[in-house]
């Protein structure tokens, strides 16, 4: 996780106009969630971001204000991550006298600044909250603590019978899936829709997406070119410098919004390459052998690390690759899990944990078969892959029971709130259209 987090807290207000403060709060290594207050002498308006690197909107509040005259601020910074606070990014909403409601928890830490006329105070620690803050009831019911979730399974037909290449997170409600041959699609809890061909009439030039905001997302494709714009706008998209020697790249990670902007990717025969600045530059020529999956993670600026059936890890810090070994396992999938670390999936179907640079086995996984994607999720993770298998791992239960998708591969995978979004292979010798997948939770 990240140790200093930088917020952008945007207030907009109807008369004025908007105004943007940036707030970079002091060295914290386990917040997980920021919860903002901006407070008048008769209004209160609360707006929450996820600190979780990897998180759509990460470190970004939007609060909506009657004026921008003068205002008391107060960050509430707490160890657990969105979902289990029951928010999702943006406005917090209130409830009403006779609406179902529940306070939030006692903070980790908290810090207040008084706002006028468009600047505020540095942030100063407060050791108490507001009476009209700690009484704020948050509509809905109080989230339930983590446990094992039972999904049903919503199948949507897409036109594309080709391979899909990534799947990334937008928002906390819409995810965004593409296919080899240049289908994108916007996908949510209730079904998809189409979004535009990437780019128009390039045929495979779909093969990896990152997302920094919702509106800045970048792609690469099979003849080297890096692209980025929003994907909800075509006519956005403008071409980056491509890679070095018309480099693929199949594996994209990088940074998020606030911080220092930076992409590292992977080839499938194991190039591993960065781009900062406004150049692409090969870190680590190709080891010569093809691998049907690997995986690249950021963890913080500066760093990575990437996984292959052939490479073992690979450690990036700036311009420098070193490699680590675990042992008896070939690893194909990493993510940074918030309150855990680096988390990798083996061919054999084993988890993996990386503490000051050694991996061991992560309990008992019940996979047997490749784990192609893992994802963070409601304060544990997912873990996906061969046969179309899913399982959850959550702190205080551990693996739960594996649930079985009508995929024969899961390839791609996002999270969307406490729902999943889930790409994969037709079954073997089929001729029907692919389909995309939406695991939503019962009751």
């Amino acid at each position: 996780m990240r140790a200093t987090y930088t917020a952008a807290v945007l207030l907009l207000c109807a008369c004025e106009g908007e105004s943007t403060l940036f707030i970079e709060l002091p060295p914290h290594e386990t917040a997980r969630t920021l919860v903002v207050a901006v407070q008048t002498d008769s209004t209160l308006v609360l707006g929450a971001t996820s600190l979780d690197a990897g998180d759509p909107g990460s470190g970004l509040v939007r609060l909506p204000v009657s004026e921008l005259g003068s205002a008391r601020l107060t960050a509430l910074l707490f160890t657990e991550p969105l979902e289990e606070l029951g928010l999702q990014q943006g406005d917090v909403a209130r409830a009403g006298e006779l609406e179902e409601g529940y306070v939030l928890p006692e903070p980790r830490d908290i810090y207040s600044a008084n706002y006028l006329g468009g600047k505020a105070d540095p942030w100063a620690k407060s050791t108490s909250l507001d009476s009209m803050i700690s009484a704020f009831r948050v509509r809905g019911k109080a989230p339930k603590p983590n446990e094992c979730l039972f999904f049903t399974e919503r199948r949507f037909a897409v036109v594309s019978r080709d391979e899909p290449t990534f799947c990334v997170s937008l928002t906390t409600t819409v995810a965004l899936a593409g296919f080899e041959d240049g289908y994108t699609y916007l996908v949510d809890r209730e079904g998809i829709r189409p979004g535009f061909m990437l780019p128009a009439g390039r045929t495979g030039a779909n093969r990896a997406a990152h997302l920094v905001r919702p509106t800045e997302v970048y792609f690469t494709g099979w003849d080297g070119s890096t692209l980025r714009g929003d994907p909800e706008r075509a006519e956005s998209l403008t071409e980056l410098p491509r890679a070095l020697a018309g480099e693929r790249i199949d594996f994209l990670t990088g940074s998020n919004a606030g911080e220092p902007f930076e992409l590292v990717g992977a080839t499938y025969e194991g190039t591993i390459l960065r781009y900062i600045g406004d150049s692409w530059s090969i870190l680590r020529p190709s080891g010569g052998r093809t691998d049907w999956r690997r995986a690249v993670q950021l963890i913080e600026p500066g760093e990575a690390v990437a996984v292959g059936l052939s490479t073992g890890v690979l450690r990036i810090r700036g311009s420098t690759v070193t490699e680590e070994r675990v042992e008896g396992e070939d690893l194909m999938s990493v993510a940074l899990v918030p309150g855990l670390g680096l988390i990798a999936g083996s061919f054999g179907g084993d988890i993996f944990i990386e503490k000051n640079g050694v991996w061991s086995a992560f309990g008992d996984s019940p996979l047997a078969l490749p784990v192609v994607q893992i994802a963070p999720f409601r304060g544990g993770f997912l873990a996906a892959g061969g046969a179309g298998v899913m399982v959850q791992y959550h702190p205080d239960v551990g693996y739960c029971p594996e649930v079985q998708t009508a995929h024969p591969i899961v390839k791609r995978m996002a999270v969307i709130g406490d729902a999943v979004v889930l790409l994969g292979d037709r079954a073997s010798g089929t001729t029907t259209d692919s389909f995309i997948s939406v695991l939503v939770p019962e009751g």
